[in-house]
């Protein structure tokens, strides 16, 4: 498992990083219900921005405020799905794409930060 475990860190910052493109696109583009989107991106942003200080320190760091990435990208889920269940079917499956990226990130803080 310790052979996988870089692999499935560098995995999870590729999906954050798509993930946040196709939010901002979406988002520049207009697309209803935008809060939906705004809440994808606010929900995959704090991350990003952990990983860029986790690689940039080799982990040491970015070990000691993960309770404040986890609220903000809590509070994007809940914008997420506070929007999503106000337009149901119109708001599509973006509250899945935030859904899958908070529970990657709680899974990610559960099996450790050492890479």
């Amino acid at each position: 498992m310790a052979k996988f475990k870089p692999v499935l860190i560098r995995g999870f910052f590729i999906w954050v990083c798509g993930v946040i493109i196709y939010a901002a696109v979406q988002v520049f583009r207009g697309m209803e219900p935008l809060l939906s989107w705004i809440g994808l991106d606010l929900t995959a942003l704090p991350l990003m921005v952990f990983f860029a200080s986790y690689f940039r320190d080799a982990g040491a760091a970015a070990k000691s405020n993960t309770l404040g990435y986890t609220l903000v990208s809590g509070l994007g889920l809940v914008i997420c799905m506070a929007v999503s269940y106000r337009y149901g079917e119109a708001a599509g499956i973006v509250h899945i794409w935030a859904g899958l990226t908070f529970v990657a990130w709680v899974l990610f803080l559960r099996a450790g930060l050492k890479v």
